[in-house]
């Protein structure tokens, strides 16, 4: 076969390629965009240009979509989508799909304010539950997605997919881990300070018997060696330390004074 006949052979087999971008903020919640061309929502990316790779195309689609500069460099998944799994029309003659899914990481909400939207396509974003994604997704997409989110958890590299579905199902994808929702919890808030506890009192609650060593904490030098207890002091029972501290030192003031007055005496 001349090279001229291989290659036309090939480029009738050649199917699109695609890139998506998984991007989750620090709830674990799933980016997804609302787009003005199909009734359901879609994770950032789209096709790869002619000559580009599918890293740089992804890091293309997330400055055109989301007006934010990312650097692409983890696959999650890679994902071939036959040419019947979709409803394409004729006219379109869609030849299939390798689809790569990146990780975009986690973003703060300094990095989500930068967010900007194009004026057409992008109707708005939204972070969801990953157990919201079958009811915002197509079903393909939404498989897809979550098996990306799994591979990013299970951190085992690059997962290969058939139509959003593991070749090797690993045991998050066996578990079917993510489709359940996380309960969310609204308690009521209360203004004033926390309830104490209604408990029996303990030996805890009674302040330490202070130490007796001798002290060098103590400035001057009237109290250099003054028995003082060192250390620092429980809130329970500093005012018992100082009571202590204050004692000691009028001891030694006394002291001192009846040796001066012996001595001025002889």
């Amino acid at each position: 076969m001349s090279d001229e006949a291989y290659g036309a052979l090939r480029a009738t087999a050649a199917p699109w390629v695609g890139t998506s971008v998984l991007i989750t903020n620090t709830y674990g919640k799933v980016l997804i965009q609302h787009v003005d061309y199909r009734d359901t929502c879609l994770l950032p990316g789209g096709a790869v240009a002619q000559g580009e790779s599918p890293a740089h195309a992804a890091t293309r689609e997330l400055m055109e979509e989301l007006g934010v500069a990312a650097h692409i460099d983890r696959g999650l998944a890679v994902d071939w989508v036959p040419a019947d799994a979709v409803n394409a029309p004729a006219s379109m003659r869609f030849p299939g799909e390798i689809l790569h899914v990146f990780d975009g990481g986690t973003w703060d909400d300094y990095r989500i304010a930068e967010i900007r939207l194009p004026p057409s396509e992008i109707t708005g974003i939204e972070f969801v539950e990953p157990a919201r994604l079958p009811d915002l997704l197509s079903p393909a997409d939404a498989r897809r997605a979550l098996v990306a989110l799994r591979a990013r958890i299970n951190a085992a590299g690059t997962v290969l997919l058939e139509n959003g579905r593991p070749i090797a199902p690993g045991v998050l994808d066996r578990l079917d881990v993510l489709r359940t929702a996380r309960p969310e919890y609204h308690y009521p808030w209360h203004q004033g300070p926390a309830p104490i506890p209604n408990r029996a009192p303990s030996s805890l609650d009674r302040p330490p018997a202070p130490s007796r060593r001798v002290g060098r904490t103590a400035r001057g030098p009237l109290t250099r060696f003054v028995g003082c207890p060192t250390g620092p002091a429980p809130q329970a029972g500093r005012d018992y330390m100082l009571r202590m501290c204050s004692s000691a030192v009028s001891r030694s003031l006394l002291t001192w004074w009846r040796v001066v007055a012996v001595a001025v005496a002889r």
